[in-house]
């Protein structure tokens, strides 16, 4: 009888430990998919950005936009590189609650040892955010050249001017 007992609190202890790990790799991959919907989304804002920007119409709005986008590329290598290395993601969500301007949430993530670490993610978006840094300067130099040729020239020769700009 005591040998039933002790077999039986041995199963549960083992039982409790296993269900532990269990919890804990689940909350991982929980954050892993937090940290994926985060890319997501910030290549969407992106590329929202990117195609807002020749629409406005001062240097202030493009200062601006090119600034938003240059920090979500840093965001995007910050939330890649806890991918491969491991450590904190935040999403910032913007409320419309009185009294409550922002909710902030934030996920921890460890790479899981013996597995792949994700470099697949790392090395097919690394170059394309240094691409899209460099063509967002790229577009900011065609705008600022822009103004400059509408002012010297002004609103009657903006053909020949968006001809010169291509």
């Amino acid at each position: 009888m005591p040998l039933g007992i002790l077999l039986l609190g041995g199963i549960f202890a083992a039982y409790l430990r296993f269900s532990e790990n269990l919890g804990a790799e689940v909350a991982n991959e929980r954050a892993r998919i937090f940290i994926g919907e985060e890319l997501v989304v910030g290549i969407r804002e992106i590329e929202i950005n990117f195609y807002r920007m020749p629409t406005t119409q001062n240097k202030a709005s493009h200062d601006r936009i090119r600034k938003e986008i240059f920090a979500r590329i840093d965001k995007l290598h910050h939330d890649l590189a806890v991918l491969e290395q491991g450590g904190k993601v935040q999403r910032l969500i913007k409320l419309n609650i009185e009294g409550i301007d922002d909710r902030l949430q934030e996920v921890s993530y460890t790479p899981v040892r013996g597995r792949q670490p994700y470099t697949i993610e790392m090395i097919e978006l690394t170059p394309l955010l240094d691409q899209l840094a460099l063509m967002t300067d790229q577009l900011y130099t065609l705008l600022e050249e822009s103004e400059r040729l509408k002012h010297e020239n002004g609103a009657e020769n903006i053909k020949s001017n968006e001809r010169e700009l291509r």
